[in-house]
């Protein structure tokens, strides 16, 4: 069964090829606000790939985390590393 969807005017349609039925609902689009910064923290971004940031994100469900703490503490002791490191 082949599934189909469409959105028009704020009204979202959707049924199957198959069926003679089709559903509909209103869609309310709404505009996203800025996220509120948890302590003092900003937005980073950084491009890794789609197999590291699956795994990032699943480990982070698995520890009931948010995948930004699971990188920030990833990021934490990798500067306590490099630190020691250029101290030797």
């Amino acid at each position: 069964m082949e599934l189909w969807y469409v959105v028009t005017r704020g009204t979202l349609f959707w049924g199957s090829r198959s069926g003679t039925e089709a559903r509909m609902a209103r869609v309310v689009v709404t505009k996203r606000k800025k996220r509120t910064p948890i302590g003092d923290r900003i937005q980073f971004l950084a491009m890794m790939s789609p197999e590291i940031v699956k795994a990032i994100k699943l480990a982070a469900v698995e520890d009931e985390r948010a995948a930004w703490d699971v990188m920030e503490e990833a990021a934490t002791e990798w500067l306590k590393r490099r630190t020691a490191k250029r101290r030797n």
